[in-house]
């Protein structure tokens, strides 16, 4: 987590206009909302026709929400960054 913090803190302090994240970059930010096999992540298998551009959340939505270090950590750092 403490390196997906620095790669996304250095996108928030940018110059540029609007910085667009990933939602499972966001999310390794957490370990618990991390899938262990980082694989699983991928969006894209080019060699794979059943698997292009597509992604599955590994938690509900509604965890995503009550998860308040989570959500807490992600606004601290949106709002400390000036954005």
């Amino acid at each position: 987590p403490w390196i997906i913090k620095q790669i996304i803190e250095q996108h928030l302090y940018a110059q540029s206009m609007m910085s667009i994240f990933q939602l499972q970059d966001l999310m390794a930010l957490n370990a618990t909302l991390r899938t262990e096999n980082p694989q699983d992540e991928r969006i894209n298998v080019p060699a794979n026709p059943n698997h292009y551009w597509s992604y599955r959340i590994p938690v509900q939505l509604d965890e995503l929400l009550k998860n308040k270090a989570f959500n807490d950590e992600l606004y601290n750092m949106i709002t400390t960054s000036g954005r």
